[in-house]
């Protein structure tokens, strides 16, 4: 599949493309595409989601790894702080709501039948990030944030940054 990647900023109500390149780059992704179907989509990059997201993968996560001189950053967001404040319980597919079933992780543990025998059934459920509402994600911030301050004692390693950050985060 072919991407191309499109910025800009609204300003007075019309779309101000700012990609460098970007008359030469379109015309170069549509060569040869004659006939084809494509999508466009729209995506505001300056919401208070947007902001959720990038304070916590580009401040909070990284800060708090150094504070437990963790490296894996994906190793501390997906085993110990999701699973920590995220992991939901559900029985089956059912019991997992529409919204977080296309990109969740879930989760299973191993029992034995009625014959003793080995049998993987699903215990719950933890949703990706990206598919949390905005009190959601909220309350995973805040929550990775008592144990970042409280039981870790960290601090910001650029605290002007995390706070402009902090502040595009309110709706």
């Amino acid at each position: 599949m072919k991407k191309l990647t499109v910025t800009g900023q609204i300003k007075l109500g019309e779309l101000q493309v700012t990609s460098n390149d970007f008359k030469k780059n379109i015309s170069k992704f549509f060569e040869g595409t004659k006939g084809k179907t494509f999508t466009i989509t729209y995506e505001l990059m300056d919401t208070p989601e947007h902001w959720q997201h990038k304070y916590f993968h580009g401040i909070l996560l990284p800060d708090m790894a150094k504070a437990m001189g963790e490296t894996d950053l994906y190793y501390l967001k997906e085993l110990i702080l999701k699973k920590q404040f995220l992991l939901t319980p559900a029985s089956n597919i059912k019991d997992i709501p529409s919204r977080y079933r296309s990109r969740c992780r879930i989760v299973t543990d191993i029992v034995p039948d009625e014959n003793g025998n080995p049998k993987e059934i699903i215990v719950g459920f933890i949703p990706s990030l990206g598919d949390l509402t905005y009190d959601n994600m909220g309350s995973f911030i805040t929550k990775s944030e008592l144990v970042f301050f409280e039981d870790l004692q960290g601090r910001y390693s650029n605290e002007k940054l995390a706070m402009e950050y902090k502040k595009n985060m309110k709706k």
